[in-house]
């Protein structure tokens, strides 16, 4: 569905996934320039959550995390248990390429870290039970890569709000000093 490919390590590659059973689900975004190890605990093994974790070790960061989020959704603060509010952050400087995407498989569904409540309220009602896909990728997740690593035949998208900055991670720009990992990505980003 992009331009990437995935391919069984060999004992020379010193840069891969590593998937382990975790106590959670979680990957780091971006390339570290070494091993992006990935956890799996045993209720993060569908198709769709570990297509995910794979996408934030790509460099996908949550949707509802993006600059323009809060004008396609609410977060109800309130309802979030403090331990994870983190995951709803804005993640300032991300670079915008498509339109925000209800149906991204990088955005939480309605309870996400509620406990059975109301987490994140689409501002268009019709989109209230889209959002958390775990199914595969969406269009825009398609375009989204392919436009980040810079695919051929990616059609030309308007993004729904103007990039403040270049990524943090990544292979689509320049690393800017805002991440203190960002030393390591030097090579990377180069």
């Amino acid at each position: 569905y992009t331009c990437l490919k995935f391919v069984p390590k060999t004992s020379a590659d010193k840069h891969y996934f590593s998937f382990y059973k975790g106590s959670g689900c979680s990957s780091y975004v971006g390339y570290l320039n070494r091993v992006n190890r990935i956890s799996l605990a045993s209720g993060c093994w569908g198709k769709g959550t570990v297509m995910h974790e794979m996408g934030h070790s790509l460099g996908l960061h949550h949707e509802q995390g993006r600059p323009d989020r809060d004008q396609h959704v609410e977060i109800l603060w309130s309802n979030i248990n403090p331990k994870y509010q983190f995951a709803f952050y804005i993640k300032k400087g991300t670079e915008v390429l498509t339109p925000y995407d209800y149906e991204s498989m990088m955005h939480y569904g309605r309870g996400a870290f509620g406990g059975g409540k109301l987490t994140i309220k689409t501002k268009d009602p019709k989109k209230q039970y889209v959002i958390g896909n775990r199914s595969g990728f969406s269009e825009l997740d398609k375009k989204q890569i392919s436009l980040m690593y810079k695919c051929g035949g990616v059609p030309t998208v308007k993004p729904t709000a103007k990039p403040t900055a270049k990524p943090t991670s990544g292979p689509s720009g320049d690393c800017k000093d805002t991440d203190k990992r960002c030393p390591n990505w030097k090579s990377y980003c180069g």
